[in-house]
């Protein structure tokens, strides 16, 4: 006792009640603060998740009651008693006069409403009819089914389980609706027959399953409180509630034993609408109290049914919160006063057994299982003392029992563990690395030192991190599946692996960690990468192939490949230089360098070197003494650690040279050339194409030059052959090309217009000089060789193949719009447009200028005679446009 005194016992004993005091005080202060910042923030999302997961499980439960009644339904349309009753009652259709059928729907109908005594034997035959029972037996065993019923292909009931208040139904929507083919399900309405709430279903009934032969209808009615059960058995809290939404624009919930149904204002629908399957935090309800509301769309084969509603009042969830806080201050005020209380009554007993049974204990601590207590302590007659004592020995002889079986299976699932082909991770609740085998030391190239303790998103790639933490919180949830994704290795290399993740719960089932099985992917994804890597140089190569085929300019043909070269072979810089054909001459050079497309200066370009490197007719690759090598000047402005320099070649012929500059060193191998030699053989067939084409189109030039001087000729010839018309083929041919161009001429089809124009008077070579130049009036007879000039330069012309598109003004152009011209007489739009514009270009000139037997017009006289004569000889819009560009190219015509 002595040496207990000694330890001070009192100052130690404040000491473990004030620390015991600030632990517990800080702890829960602490953990209050948390509670308050996380439940603040997800206890709203916590609610709409399981709500809206509440109204997912009600949804399918639903639709599963609905499907079920459908499918009650179409058996019973199947049935062969249904068969056979349907084709016995629509056989008197067959037979009967259409004056019955109409008696049936109207008198007895009527009767039968009016519940009138001479209905009452009709409707007991129905009743007692074997199909009727059939129905009843049913009935029976479906409490949700109110009331079932078949109607023939008129609408009229052969069978019911309970009577019905009409008897004839084919002016009903559901049976017009169930008649055409489709399926019926209408919104909640009280039903007159069974004085039930319901929704009322129907489907067809066709002869042996033969769509395209109606027999009749089965409608059903469903009781909605048995339907909806799971939706009004909905209740948790204080609050929450479930509701169903009718799409006619009611709400119904269950109140007590009944339905409570309230109308929905239609701002209100609007919002209900607006959250389509899916759940919010601020979502005010019918009375506009804010509430955490989850809605779920019922639908059945197409047809909207209406929508589970479930409410929450978010004045519950601000309750549970200041619960939790006074909760956590009464329990934090509470354990302060009891551990200050216990504390200081027991400290002083607890630290003299420990100082007593300190040595004792600590040497048991150190695995000396051999070692007796000291007779002292054996013998001490202190109950505490004895106790412990009792209690150590005990829990020594059982430590040393459990430490041998727990080393035999730990050497064995350790020898496991080590041993696998896959890494394996155990982490817990937080994602902290808290075992990790050999093998994924291995796979990552880190020590299990600094893998262990380390949170294992340290080792997933950037990309995958959200991905990652997604697959964690399904883990929490309670799902577990393998996914893929990347980890980083210490080089800060990329691993493809597969995770194969197992959930790690504690006895009451609370997530506590995950195990995950690491399976090394990389050759597979290795193997894909290549496979998509040739997928995208053969696309690289198609785009080419499309540039060269859709496009005959060169600079267009190089821009593409430029592109490709940037894109599919990462290069920092590349030029080009374009021979002219059968030289070494630069005629085109482009680049691209730091992402800006450029065309090369002629003084930028090492021409000198050019030559050497073409002479080789092979690539060349350069890693050092870059910039003594370079074609192109401007690549020294950046930092080239890679130049390949190739020529492009057609067989022996020449056709450019092309550099590639990369600032990181490449590992040129064959596939690397063989890629880089397929873009080089694709430039060398764009370069070859456009030559050719560059080529084709000189030729066509030079012939079309030819063509136009041809016709120019034979214009000029005429001219000298008829005085009077010289020079009025150039003015005429202007105007009329203004004119054309005024109505969208454009290309080839202005092209074949000048020719026409300059030849419009060529079949005048066909009219004999006695009737041309003759100086008189001419004869009737000399009038009809004259007008057959059209004719004459038609066949002239025809034989030509390039003036085949140029004839329709020298054979036209004497048409009038009246249909009072020549050759053909034809009339309005029959006319081809380029004549109609040339005919009014033609006689303008004609009256505008000197002629022997007259002076010119003045033009205001010329527009008058135009004017006169719209819709007679001219087109009347051609002339509104003729005169409309002469008054803007000249002074107006008064």
């Amino acid at each position: 006792m002595k040496n207990i005194k000694k330890i001070k016992i009192p100052g130690i004993q404040k000491k473990i009640i004030a620390i015991v005091i600030a632990s517990v005080g800080l702890s829960i202060g602490i953990s209050t603060v948390i509670n308050l910042m996380v439940i603040s923030n997800t206890l709203t999302q916590n609610a709409g998740e399981k709500i809206f997961l509440i109204s997912r499980k009600t949804h399918d439960i639903v639709m599963g009651k609905i499907d079920k009644e459908f499918s009650l339904l179409r058996l019973i349309a199947s049935s062969p008693y249904t068969q056979q009753e349907l084709a016995s009652a629509n056989l008197f259709y067959r037979d009967s006069h259409a004056s019955l059928v109409e008696e049936r729907s109207g008198i007895i109908d009527r009767d039968w409403n009016r519940q009138a005594a001479s209905a009452e034997i009709l409707k007991s035959d129905i009743e007692n009819t074997p199909l009727s029972q059939y129905l009843r037996d049913l009935q029976s065993t479906e409490p949700s089914e109110v009331e079932m019923f078949i109607t023939d292909k008129q609408g009229f009931i052969i069978a019911m389980s309970n009577r019905t208040t009409d008897y004839w139904q084919a002016d009903e929507e559901w049976w017009q609706q169930a008649a055409s083919g489709k399926i019926y399900i209408s919104s909640p309405l009280y039903d007159e027959s069974s004085h039930y709430w319901a929704l009322n279903i129907a489907v067809p009934v066709y002869k042996n399953g033969n769509q395209t032969s109606f027999t009749g209808v089965v409608r059903g009615t469903i009781d909605i409180t048995s339907l909806l059960e799971e939706i009004f058995n909905i209740e948790f809290g204080e609050s929450g509630r479930g509701f169903f939404v009718s799409n006619d624009g009611k709400i119904y919930s269950r109140l007590g034993e009944s339905l409570d149904i309230r109308e929905v204002p239609e701002n209100y629908h609007s919002r209900i609408d607006n959250l389509q399957d899916g759940w919010t935090g601020d979502f005010p309800d019918i009375d506009g109290i804010d509430t955490v509301a989850a809605i779920h769309n019922l639908e059945y084969d197409g047809q909207n049914i209406g929508k589970i509603l479930i409410l929450m009042k978010q004045s519950e969830l601000k309750t549970i919160l200041l619960s939790t806080i006074k909760e956590n201050l009464f329990i934090a005020f509470l354990l302060i006063v009891i551990l200050s209380v216990i504390g200081s009554f027991s400290a002083n007993s607890i630290l003299r057994i420990l100082n007593t049974l300190n040595k004792e204990v600590s040497l048991i601590a150190k695995g000396d299982y051999s070692h007796s207590f000291s007779k002292s302590i054996a013998t001490s007659t202190d109950p505490d003392i004895q106790s412990l004592v009792e209690s150590v020995s005990s829990m020594s002889s059982a430590v040393q029992d459990r430490e041998k079986a727990l080393q035999a299976n730990e050497k064995k699932y350790r020898h496991l563990v080590e041993t696998m082909n896959e890494g394996l991770l155990m982490l817990n609740e937080v994602g902290t690395v808290m075992y990790a085998n050999p093998r994924i030391s291995e796979m990552l190239g880190f020590s299990l030192e600094e893998i262990i303790g380390t949170s294992y998103f340290q080792f997933i790639a950037e990309k995958e991190i959200s991905n990652t933490a997604f697959q964690w919180t399904l883990r929490e949830d309670g799902f577990q599946h393998s996914y893929e994704t990347v980890l980083l290795k210490k080089s800060g290399e990329e691993l493809h692996v597969l995770i194969s993740p197992q959930r790690l719960v504690n006895e009451e089932n609370e997530f506590t960690g995950s195990l995950a099985v690491v399976t090394d992917i990389s050759r597979n994804k290795e193997v894909e990468l290549t496979q998509q890597k040739k997928i995208e140089e053969l696309a690289s190569l198609r785009r080419i192939d499309t540039a060269i085929l859709s496009g005959n300019n060169l600079k267009s043909v190089i821009e593409v490949i430029l592109e490709q070269f940037k894109n599919e072979l990462k290069a920092d810089a590349v030029s080009i230089h374009i021979f002219h054909p059968h030289s070494t001459r630069v005629r085109l050079s482009k680049a691209f360098i730091q992402n800006k497309k450029i065309t090369c200066a002629k003084n930028d370009i090492h021409h000198r070197r050019i030559h050497e490197h073409i002479e080789d007719n092979a690539g060349c690759l350069y890693t050092a003494d870059i910039n003594d090598q370079i074609l192109w000047e401007k690549l020294s402005e950046i930092d080239i650690k890679t130049l390949y320099i190739a020529p492009i070649l057609v067989g022996e012929n020449r056709k450019g040279i092309l550099e590639a500059a990369f600032t990181s060193t490449v590992n040129i191998n064959d596939e690397w050339l063989s890629y880089f030699n397929a873009l080089i053989t694709q430039t060398a067939v764009g370069i070859e194409k456009t030559e050719l084409v560059e080529v084709l189109q000189t030729r066509n030039k030079e012939l079309q030059e030819a063509y136009l001087s041809t016709i120019k000729g034979w214009a000029n010839a005429l001219e000298l052959r008829d005085e009077e018309t010289r020079g009025h083929s150039d003015r005429v041919v202007q105007m009329a090309l203004d004119m054309a161009i005024q109505f969208g001429f454009t290309g080839e089809a202005l092209e074949n217009f000048r020719n026409g124009a300059l030849l419009h008077d060529i079949g005048k070579m066909g009219v004999p000089d006695g009737i041309l130049l003759k100086p008189g009036k001419l004869t009737d007879e000399e009038w009809v060789i004259m007008k057959k000039h059209p004719v004459f330069a038609y066949n002239l012309l025809k034989g030509i193949p390039f003036l085949n598109n140029a004839l329709e003004i020298p054979y036209y152009h004497h048409e009038r719009w009246n249909g009072s011209g020549y050759p053909h007489g034809l009339q309005g739009e029959s006319i081809p447009l380029s004549a109609r514009i040339f005919a009014v270009v033609d006689v303008w000139d004609a009256l505008t200028s000197d002629r022997p037997y007259r002076p010119a017009w003045s033009r205001e006289t010329t527009a008058k005679y135009l004017i006169e004569n719209k819709g007679i000889q001219f087109d009347p819009h051609v002339v509104d446009v003729f005169l409309d560009m002469i008054s803007r190219k000249q002074e107006p015509i008064s």
